[in-house]
């Protein structure tokens, strides 16, 4: 149900506005027959594209490949061994995370742009089962990326601060601390 909320919300809007336009056609003004002239294709043409690549779209992930399939007329394939994925990461707006949609980024190693893929279902567990994938290939590392931002900062003093009490070992706090920084 949520997969679909676009599709249902936007039948229902024109369902509704069609029921108006018909009842109040005669006594209605100039803009809104112009509004239902333009608007009304203009609507339904941006749904039909949005169905069709929803459609259209497909990910399938093996154990050694993510395969990318798309497209409704002109087809096309990428195929992408897992050994060169390095970190996947997702982004939903709000109205994304309501209908349950978001962006899948995957970083390929030896490549400057991540491959980007839109209106993606289920976004958070689609990126856990590829990091999933990656990290259990044999003598693969970690495919979660370190972050750097000032969050990294505020660890780093939170360390300090545990290294002070005696929570954590010199080691450890090296180690952890490591980890933290830029690179």
């Amino acid at each position: 149900m949520v997969g679909r909320s676009f599709e249902i919300f936007v039948t229902v809007v024109i369902a509704a506005s069609l029921g108006y336009g018909y009842v109040s056609w005669s006594s209605a003004p100039h803009v809104i027959h112009l509004t239902f002239l333009y608007g009304v294709p203009v609507v339904l043409v941006f749904t039909a594209v949005r169905v069709a690549l929803y459609r259209t779209r497909h990910l399938i992930l093996t154990s050694d490949r993510l395969l990318v399939r798309s497209g409704f007329i002109r087809r096309s394939m990428t195929d992408l061994q897992l050994s060169r994925l390095t970190t996947v990461s997702t982004h939903q707006r709000l109205c994304e995370r309501v209908i349950g949609k978001g962006t899948l980024e995957v970083a390929v190693a030896n490549e400057s742009d991540p491959i980007v893929l839109e209106d993606v279902t289920r976004p958070l567990q689609v990126a856990r089962a590829i990091s999933a994938a990656i990290d259990s290939r044999p003598g693969a590392s970690s495919s979660t990326a370190v972050q750097t931002r000032p969050i990294a900062g505020e660890l780093i003093a939170k360390l300090r601060s545990l290294h002070e009490r005696g929570a954590i070992t010199d080691a450890e706090f090296e180690e952890r601390s490591h980890e933290l920084r830029p690179r």
